[in-house]
């Protein structure tokens, strides 16, 4: 019995023996497996994936046009920006063109050149004159920046004995059929501080998306205006690359989202399938706490989280205070958290994309460190997180710009950034930008003159020039009429200071020189001589100027951020939003980005939330129709919404002033350089019941609480239609089409339908002549009736001062 038993335990251990093992070795394998599986899935996931973007080279342009190259030889150059975010794979232009059916082809042919190198060449066939031109351009050629692409020309018409600026020359590039197209990779980015200016640059070809990521179920006031901090500092370092803000609370993910009491929740407890009492209690209670329910749980840049809101897939800025933040953050990152925090870390699901944490203890703390993400971002230490002392902000001029001038003051053109260059004829150009205050006013006899030192070869022709073009209209020019050269000092061109515009003003400086001829003798002429220098010590002045502005003004808004960027530290802008809702706020951040990037500065004494604004503060306002304040639908010049008002032109006319040589001689005054157009206006207004519209508007009108103060209002039916209608307002194409006092457009627009329809008024603060110029340029047959009214007065005084005297006299 006991053998028997013996050797059935015996047997028990080996069998037990044998299937430990077999369990091992299975999991073993198992293990072995999903550890290849899961080595594969990193690797996989780690490895970038290609991307690919295509636009046409339109979208390149200041100002999208065709281009026309003329003449025996001619080029354009195109800058193609490249991220250093960006691993570049494979880059291919597709060039369409038109060239001239007279074109002798032995000897015309069209080149591309990208960083001075030949990518792609092709004769010009007079035979086959519509084409297109495929470029491969190898990667390594073009670097993070902007990379100069060059399209060049050499045209004729015969084998010798030509024109060589016959009519008959000439091709056209066709820019909105003509593509560039880039395949690319996004690697890992570095953890580091010093990468941000890397990381959020103005090189991108498409907007920069950043989701704003905060931690508490209820957004507060507070988060408002530090998401505002948060939004200013990366539009800064964006410049005019387009900033699109997203808004989403993070909280740890739910034990279950469903259906209860109080509708679909996010719940984190035990709930009761029973009777709910909010905020109550029974003699038999379950206990949960109820958040509202995410659009959905799913990987984020923080790992597996609840969100609510609408998260975009881009860069993620998170912030709040240690004790909030520390639940999505590892141990170590945690832990550092020990005063105002600025740290970097990778995006869980896309290492290519990054997390910035900006936190601290408390709100005081928190409020530090996005202060100085603002002020520094681009400068920050070569390290992953840092903890900031204290900050500290300049006080700054209220027209800051780094290109401004300012009427009575002499600037080099070395301040602009030129150089001294030789120009050889046709090719070569000296061009700088100067800034005008966007309020400014000019007197009639007001001149920008710019004083030129330069030098120009000889053995040209007497009809050679240099031509000054004023933002890409030509305004005067130099001719070059000396055989033998010459050396100007001092050479002054004065242009009317009328021709400025608000803003952004360019300059460009052009030689067209021609070598002198024989006409009865067929030779090849020498260029050694067509050259001109202009030398970086020559000089500009704005003769006179003053401050006053006609208001309201969308193209002014468009074009220069004023009064919205005025001054441009925001010491006068109040942002208000009607609610705090996800999209209402996600808006206004895009919109206070874009003010951002219209001025020259990040304007960190702007203030906002959902009061009112203080009084000295024009106001931008943000919020759907609904929820906007009855004091504001009172004032404003239409009324929006399912009982509404609108207003249309019927007719509207110039507004002409009439002219005479006695009013030309006796009146010239000024204008201001942000003048609208003068017209006449004859409006219809429409009272109508109408079902929701999700278009979005954009008004300005005189605020009904402040005299002199802009409101600047934001707003569309719901809250969701108004942040996609804010999104694509901020696109180029949109932005730029705004003008009048209201515009109005759909996600499908290229461009906003404008008007004029409300009354205007004037902001500035000149002195008594400023005043009475502008108020008389506006009125010039008042202006001489006061005259002849005073030379009667003066008559009439005089007369009877002499009868009174003679009077005397007899007596």
């Amino acid at each position: 019995m006991h053998g028997e038993t013996k050797m059935h335990l015996e047997g028990f251990r080996v069998s037990l023996y044998v299937g430990v093992v077999a369990v091992l070795a299975v999991s073993a394998v198992a293990q072995a497996q999903t550890s290849s599986s899961s080595a594969a899935a990193v690797e996989v996931s780690e490895a970038p994936a290609v991307e690919v973007s295509e636009f046409s080279l339109d979208t390149l342009m200041s100002r999208p046009e065709q281009i026309l190259l003329q003449n025996a030889a001619d080029r354009y150059t195109f800058y193609i920006p490249l991220s250093p975010r960006v691993r570049l794979r494979r880059a291919t232009l597709a060039l369409a063109f038109t060239n001239s059916i007279s074109m002798f082809e032995p000897r015309s042919q069209l080149r591309v050149r990208v960083n001075g190198r030949v990518v792609g060449q092709t004769l010009l066939d007079a035979r086959n004159p519509v084409r297109e031109l495929s470029v491969d351009i190898p990667p390594d050629l073009m670097e993070p920046g902007y990379n100069e692409m060059e399209i060049q020309v050499a045209q004729h018409y015969a084998s010798q004995c030509e024109n060589p600026m016959a009519p008959e020359l000439w091709t056209n590039i066709d820019t909105s059929t003509s593509r560039l197209k880039f395949e690319y990779e996004l690697p890992a980015i570095q953890t580091s501080l010093a990468e941000i200016p890397i990381l959020i640059n103005p090189l991108g070809w498409n907007p920069y998306r950043l989701t704003i990521m905060t931690v508490t179920s209820k957004l507060q006031e507070f988060d408002l205006a530090l998401g505002a901090v948060l939004s200013e500092g990366v539009a800064t370092s964006l410049k005019y690359r387009p900033l699109k803000v997203s808004h989403a609370v993070a909280l740890p993910v739910p034990e279950e989202i469903g259906e209860t009491a109080s509708g679909r929740v996010a719940l984190i407890g035990n709930p009761a399938d029973a009777d709910a009492t909010l905020f109550g209690t029974s003699a038999k209670a379950s206990h949960a706490v109820m958040l509202p329910a995410s659009e959905e749980v799913r990987e984020s840049a923080l790992g597996r989280v609840a969100l609510i809101g609408n998260p975009a897939d881009a860069d993620t800025i998170l912030f709040g205070t240690s004790d909030k933040v520390a639940r999505f953050l590892p141990d170590k990152i945690a832990q550092e958290i020990v005063g105002p925090y600025i740290g970097l870390m990778r995006h869980v699901a896309d290492r290519s994309r990054f997390v910035l944490v900006i936190s601290g203890r408390d709100r005081d703390e928190l409020a530090i460190a996005a202060r100085a993400f603002l002020l520094a971002g681009a400068e920050l230490p070569d390290v992953a997180s840092m903890t900031v002392s204290d900050t500290s902000a300049p006080e700054v001029p209220r027209y800051a710009n780094a290109n401004a001038i300012e009427a009575g003051h002499r600037y080099a053109l070395s301040s602009f950034g030129v150089q001294t260059k030789t120009l050889r004829s046709g090719t070569d150009s000296v061009e700088f930008e100067i800034w005008l205050p966007p309020d400014l006013f000019v007197p009639a006899s007001s001149a920008l003159e710019v004083h030129l030192h330069m030098a120009y070869g000889g053995g040209s022709d007497p009809g050679s020039v240099i031509n000054l073009d004023l933002n890409g209209e030509f305004s005067s020019a130099i001719r070059l009429v000396s055989e033998d050269g010459g050396i100007f000092l001092d050479y002054v061109i004065s242009l009317p200071a009328s021709r400025l515009r608000a803003g952004s003003n360019t300059l460009r400086f052009t030689a067209h020189m021609t070598p002198m001829t024989k006409s009865d003798v067929c030779f090849t002429p020498s260029s050694a001589g067509l050259v001109a220098s202009i030398f970086d010590d020559s000089w500009l002045l704005l003769t006179e100027a003053r401050h006053h502005v006609e208001l309201p003004n969308l193209r002014l808004t468009a074009r220069t951020g004023f009064p919205l960027s005025s001054p441009a530290d925001g010491s006068e802008l109040h942002v208000r939003t009607t609610s705090l809702n996800h999209d209402v706020v996600a808006s206004a951040w895009t919109l206070l980005g874009k003010v951002t990037q219209l001025g020259a500065i990040a304007p960190w004494k702007v203030t906002i939330g959902t009061n009112p604004a203080e009084p000295g503060r024009h106001e931008l306002i943000v919020g759907p129709i609904g929820e906007l304040p009855p004091e504001l639908i009172a004032a404003a010049p239409v009324r929006f919404g399912p009982s509404g008002l609108l207003k249309a032109v019927v007719l509207e006319m110039a507004h002409g002033q009439k002219d005479s040589k006695t009013v030309r001689r006796l009146f010239s005054v000024g204008q201001s350089l942000a003048q609208p157009q003068a017209v006449v206006q004859a409006l219809a207004s429409v009272d109508y019941e109408a079902g929701p519209d999700d278009r979005t508007y954009m008004l300005q009108f005189e605020s009904p609480t402040e005299a002199g103060r802009l409101v600047t209002l934001v707003t569309s039916v719901s809250n969701s239609s108004l942040r996609k209608g804010v999104d694509r307002l901020v696109d180029f194409d949109l932005w730029g089409s705004l003008d009048g006092d209201l515009a109005v457009w759909d996600l499908s627009a290229d461009s906003a339908r404008t008007t004029r329809i409300g009354s205007r008024f004037h902001i500035g603060q000149p002195d008594l002549q400023s005043r009475a110029s502008f108020f008389f340029s506006q009125r010039p047959w008042l202006w001489i009736s006061l005259l002849v009214a005073t030379a009667l007065l003066f008559a009439i005084t005089s007369v009877s001062l002499l009868r009174q005297r003679a009077r005397r006299n007899r007596t």
